[in-house]
């Protein structure tokens, strides 16, 4: 199997399970990529995902089922509801939110 290149200037990968991952680019946009069966990539779906989907601009930081904005809002989705929806507001830190891997 030779490598493909799915994306360029990634600077956080998260994984999201054994068959999913999101990351997100210098830039700040989020992107999730993979099996998707239980709404894992918050792209309001449970579409698998070959190539990658844009799930949001403007993220600071993300973990499992959660994104971090610019302007302070702490999104979340869940598996009844892969739709990311925003939860509070002038979050500095959280603790579950991070940057994981350094790609």
């Amino acid at each position: 199997m030779i490598p493909t290149v799915i994306a360029y200037d990634v600077e956080y990968i998260f994984p999201m399970g054994v068959h999913s991952l999101l990351f997100i680019t210098k830039c700040g946009t989020l992107w999730g990529l993979g099996q998707n069966q239980d709404g894992e990539l918050g792209d309001g779906t449970r579409v698998p995902r070959t190539d990658p989907v844009k799930i949001a601009e403007n993220v600071t930081s993300a973990g499992w089922h959660t994104f971090l904005t610019q302007d302070g809002t702490l999104w979340r989705w869940t598996r009844n509801d892969p739709t990311p929806q925003p939860v509070y507001e002038n979050v500095v830190a959280v603790g579950n939110v991070q940057k994981e891997l350094k790609a």
